[in-house]
C-alpha cells in the first residue's frame, strides 16, 4: 500500500467556494494520469484544509499573502532565542513554504540543538542516581 499528499493551489476562499470533491475529484484524476487505471479507485482519499480549521487558522490566513521570501535572518530573538527554535517550512533560507523547506528546516535546527547540547555541562552518574 502506498500514500501520497500534496498540496492545492488555490487561495483558501476559492477553495471554500468549490468544495473538498470537486478538489477531490481533480486530484483522483490526476494520479490516474499519473500512475494509470489503477489509481482511479483508491482506498481512501483525505482531505484536510487548515485555513478552514479553527483551531489551526485565523481570519488573517484566510488571506492570500503569497508565499514566504528566503531570509536567513533568525525568527526568534530576545530572551527566547537560546531555547525557542522554529523548523517548519516557512523557516528554510532556500524553499521557505515548500515540502522542500520542511526538509531543509528540520535538519538545520537538529543540528542547532545538537550544538547546544553538545555545549552543556555533563554529569557523571552516581550509582545511587541511577
Amino acid at each position: 500500500m502506498a500514500a501520497l499528499f500534496g498540496f492545492v493551489g488555490l487561495t483558501a476562499a476559492q477553495r471554500r467556494t468549490i468544495g473538498p470533491e470537486p478538489i477531490i475529484q481533480a486530484s483522483v484524476e490526476q494520479l490516474v494520469r499519473l500512475f494509470g487505471d489503477k489509481a482511479r479507485t483508491p482506498v481512501a482519499t483525505l482531505y484536510k484544509d487548515w485555513a478552514a480549521d479553527a483551531l489551526t487558522a485565523t481570519e488573517d490566513d484566510l488571506i492570500a499573502a503569497g508565499h514566504p521570501l528566503p531570509d536567513a535572518r533568525p525568527w526568534v530573538s530576545g530572551d527566547w532565542s537560546p531555547v525557542l527554535m522554529l523548523a517548519g517550512s516557512e523557516t528554510s533560507v532556500t524553499n521557505p513554504g515548500y515540502l522542500e523547506g520542511a526538509a531543509e528546516a528540520a535538519p538545520r535546527v537538529a543540528a542547532d540543538i545538537e550544538r547546544i547540547w553538545q555545549g552543556l555541562p555533563r554529569r557523571s552518574a552516581s550509582a545511587s542516581t541511577l
